[in-house]
């Protein structure tokens, strides 16, 4: 139902930008030359383009040419048929076509650039684990830190399920997968615990888990970032038993005060 709603969002902003277009052609077609009359829908094919990909591109395209040739084009109030008005028509189409193309292209462009920032981040990265997760937690990226905390070469790891940095109790609970469907949930989890690494060593890991989407919604991943926080939960351990000791020590001479007084 989500994904019926994010098509029809998308064709359907395709489709108003083509409306508006029109309607202000229209309004102001007393100001603009008759020979321009694709010059507002160009931009409509534009915003449809760039706000839902190739499919709504070429239907803002298509609502476009239909409009322009029933409402601009000679004879004005039907369609055109082959003539000298078809050729601009035509134009018109391909000027959508290479639109709708472009933005598509433009789009994974950028996309691939930011993978690309963001992979040389976590390259050189040492005291961090930073891996990605497939829709279904699975491992499909991995950095140096991520070996050096969890102990799993790249090859070992990649493919394998994100319950493999937990312990069998864990796993059995289905502990990271209630993980993954909370920060699918509210777009981000930080939790603190007990992780197990290749060796079948324990460490108490810091951890944060987004949710990666498009932007038409779409869960397209899991970005993981771990930190060792072993030695500071132990120095928290070493700072809460000194407190602890230190007020029983404070209750025991209270209590031998009170009773030499009496």
């Amino acid at each position: 139902m989500k994904r019926f709603r994010d098509i029809a969002l998308r064709y359907g902003m395709a489709a108003l930008a083509v409306g508006l277009a029109l309607g202000l052609k229209l309004l102001l077609d007393p100001l603009i030359a008759d020979q321009s009359p694709f010059l507002l829908l160009a931009g409509a094919v534009v915003v449809g383009a760039w706000f839902g990909g190739l499919g709504p591109g070429l239907l803002a395209t298509a609502l476009g040419a239909l409009g322009a040739d029933y409402f601009f084009l000679p004879p004005e109030g039907s369609f055109t048929g082959p003539g000298v008005a078809f050729w601009p028509l035509a134009l018109f189409v391909l000027q959508g076509l290479l639109i709708s193309t472009l933005e598509v292209r433009s789009h994974e462009d950028s996309l691939r650039e930011s993978e690309e920032r963001f992979r040389l981040m976590v390259e050189g990265v040492k005291d961090y684990a930073f891996f990605m997760l497939d829709p279904g937690g699975r491992v499909t990226t991995w950095n140096e830190g991520a070996e050096r905390i969890e102990g799993y070469r790249e090859e070992e790891i990649l493919s394998r399920h994100f319950s493999s940095f937990y312990s069998d109790e864990d796993v059995a609970l289905g502990h990271a997968e209630e993980v993954l469907r909370a920060a699918l949930g509210e777009g981000r989890y930080i939790e603190e615990g007990p992780r197990v690494r290749e060796d079948g060593s324990r460490f108490w890991a810091s951890t944060v888990i987004t949710a990666l989407k498009d932007r038409r919604g779409h869960l397209k991943g899991f970005s993981v970032v771990v930190h060792d926080a072993t030695e500071r939960k132990r120095a928290d351990e070493v700072l809460r038993f000194l407190a602890e000791s230190g007020a029983t020590l404070a209750s025991s001479l209270d209590y031998r005060a009170t009773l030499a007084n009496v």
